[in-house]
């Protein structure tokens, strides 16, 4: 069943539901992606599903109980086309969402975000939406996080995969906003996958090679070979050979068909060029985090990089906090030298700014084991850069 809203109405609101199951609905609402989301959820309409907990009992009794919004289960379910997807400002407790979809949301939800802590009996506002499930689901096309959580604590994001959410409706190497927000301690991300995390930590070196015939002076270049496909503004250019000749610390400007761009410096010698288009997102792009706030969280998907030799930058953490990350690794020596490493990477940030005490500082640990030839044990090692993590 869909249940389809025009304009600023909300989709379905839940008053007081428990124990219920909510199986292959869709919950649509009208196109937004020009809108501003606001502020405020509890003033708003445009709201695919609220959650709400109202017994209006002020003082306890022997039969009185506090009526919450609690242990429903949300199957195979669909929230579309609002400003925010689910937003609940009220003690909504033990609620599981369980294959579920969100798509083209302004926020995805947003937990406690506008209510007040309340400790009177019966308020139903004590602590915020608390003890709730999300797993296995699809945040897809979210413009600033797919989950909010101010108020509340214990809410688990478990196996969910987040596709170009807090990037505004741009791309995953322009993020915005982080993916996951907690304002309170308890809650968790495990095993979620992130598109942002490939693009932002594993972008590295040449994103293709191809030929153009440049003109001393110009500032367009004309394919030869090769298409402007995976090419974008910013992209660095490097020279592999030839007689033509690229302006010192040349870039893309503006991508102008599939066979030509422009750049930033004029070209400095006629001829053909092989060059190398590379990313630029490690050098320039901002690491925004995929989860924000007290939190413990886990990556579950390992990723392959490949050492070609000493100064390379592998890959980059999320911006600089006070945090801890542990890194599991294996590295294996190429053909030629016997040598198997297996470790844990522990780095420790501390960005308060006390240079009389030495900080803002990095800390690195290396607890591993080692099985091959010991006269390559030292080369099978690595320096954790820091300027890229200091980036804000």
């Amino acid at each position: 069943m869909t249940l389809e809203v025009q304009g600023g109405a909300k989709g379905l609101v839940l008053n007081s539901c428990r124990d219920s199951h909510f199986k292959h609905i869709k919950i649509k609402g009208a196109n937004f992606a020009e809108d501003l989301v606001p502020a405020d959820t509890s003033t708003t309409y445009n709201i695919g599903l609220e959650l709400n907990s109202k017994n209006g009992s002020s003082v306890p009794s022997a039969t009185s109980k506090v009526v919450t919004t609690n242990n429903n289960k949300f199957i195979h379910c669909e929230v579309e086309g609002f400003n925010y997807g689910i937003v609940s400002n009220w003690d909504s407790n033990d609620n599981t969402f369980n294959t579920c979809k969100f798509k083209e949301l302004g926020l995805g939800v947003a937990f406690g975000l506008n209510m007040t802590i309340d400790e009177l009996f019966g308020s139903a506002r004590k602590a915020g939406p608390s003890n709730n499930i999300f797993e296995s689901c699809v945040f897809d096309t979210i413009q600033k996080q797919a989950m909010y959580i101010d108020n509340g604590t214990n809410n688990i994001s478990h196996a969910n995969k987040y596709y170009f959410c807090g990037v505004d409706a741009g791309s995953e190497d322009l993020p915005l906003y982080s993916i996951l927000k907690f304002t309170n301690h308890g809650n968790q991300s495990t095993l979620d996958f992130f598109a942002r995390t490939e693009v932002l930590s594993l972008s590295q070196g040449a994103v293709t090679t191809a030929t153009a015939t440049l003109v001393n002076g110009g500032t367009i270049v004309t394919l030869d070979t090769g298409n402007t496909e995976n090419m974008r503004r910013d992209m660095i250019l490097t020279k592999v050979s030839g007689t033509g000749s690229f302006g010192s610390n040349s870039r893309i400007l503006t991508i102008l068909s599939d066979t030509s761009f422009s750049v930033d410096v004029p070209h400095t010698a006629d001829g053909e060029i092989t060059f190398q288009v590379e990313s630029n997102i490690i050098e320039d792009i901002v690491y925004v985090p995929e989860v924000e706030g007290p939190s413990n969280f886990e990556w579950g998907f390992e990723q392959e990089v490949s050492i070609q030799g000493n100064g390379e930058t592998l890959f980059r953490l999320p911006n600089f906090v006070n945090q801890t990350f542990d890194i599991e690794y294996f590295a294996i020596a190429e053909q030629g030298y016997n040598g198997i490493r297996s470790g844990k990477l522990r780095i420790t940030l501390n960005a308060i700014d006390d240079s009389a005490n030495g900080t803002p500082a990095i800390l690195v640990s290396d607890d591993y084991d080692y099985v091959g030839d010991e006269i390559y044990l030292d080369s099978l090692s690595g320096e954790i850069v820091i300027s890229s993590l200091l980036k804000s």
